[in-house]
């Protein structure tokens, strides 16, 4: 069994990963990136551990913080929108990018969120 952070403060509601992360990391004055190699992992800066963390993760991060690995998919955008792309195009676009799982339910789409 692998054992937990002695200090690791409980997830804000709504709070993305990476937030509560920094939070953790900060209470051992180290960084993110140093708190996932502690997990086995090597946190590159074109990760995105709020899109989509790498395999496993929140499985580790839950041995050492206890918290349930859905609370913390929850807090990461493929887990909070299930059915929606992970590997979104941030090109310019004319049009913003959809998905079928992510549309708005309202029948003018995207242009009716912001009237």
């Amino acid at each position: 069994m692998t054992p937990r952070w002695p200090v690791h403060p409980a997830p804000i509601p709504g709070e993305a990963l990476t937030s509560w992360l920094a939070r953790i990391a900060h209470k051992y004055g180290i960084s993110v990136d140093i708190l996932a190699s502690d997990l086995g992992y090597a946190i590159g800066r074109d990760d995105d551990l709020d899109l989509a963390p790498p395999a496993g993760f929140a499985e580790k991060v839950a041995d050492r913080t206890g918290v349930a690995v859905a609370d913390i998919r929850a807090m990461t955008i493929s887990g909070h929108t299930p059915g929606c792309s992970t590997s979104l195009n941030l090109a310019p676009t004319r049009s913003p990018p959809t998905s079928a799982g992510c549309r708005s339910s309202s029948p003018r789409g995207h242009a009716a969120a912001g009237r």
